[in-house]
């Protein structure tokens, strides 16, 4: 499962074998972490329905190092550590870094899932 979190927006996704978007929720960013995670934590739920998460990668708008925000264009987040805050709800590995990261992943490697560096605990 991947999570883009914009300044505006923030998409959750989960992905089939090939590759292709099994499901997808939207919803606004708000700017108060403890919202954001609770937003988050409902749509991966409802993504899951229940079924296992082997991961999720969760990309930031900013400067992210050793797996936190550090800062985050267009939002008053600095120091965000998502981290505790997801594993205390939903029991999964978590990886975390800048879009532009998740994005060479992307290419590099054609889908989410054959990334070994995105399956970080």
């Amino acid at each position: 499962m991947t999570v883009d979190t914009g300044g505006t927006k923030t998409l959750v996704a989960s992905f089939l074998e090939d590759g292709s978007i099994s499901k997808r929720v939207k919803f606004p960013t708000p700017h108060d972490q403890t919202t954001f995670v609770a937003q988050l934590v409902e749509s991966i739920r409802y993504i899951a329905d229940d079924a296992p998460i082997d991961a999720i990668v969760v990309a930031f708008p900013g400067v992210v190092k050793d797996n936190i925000a550090i800062w985050c264009a267009h939002l008053p987040w600095e120091n965000f550590d998502i981290r505790p805050a997801l594993k205390r709800r939903l029991a999964l590995s978590l990886y975390s870094s800048n879009t532009m990261q998740i994005s060479e992943a992307w290419v590099k490697f054609d889908y989410w899932l054959q990334c070994p560096c995105l399956r970080s605990t």
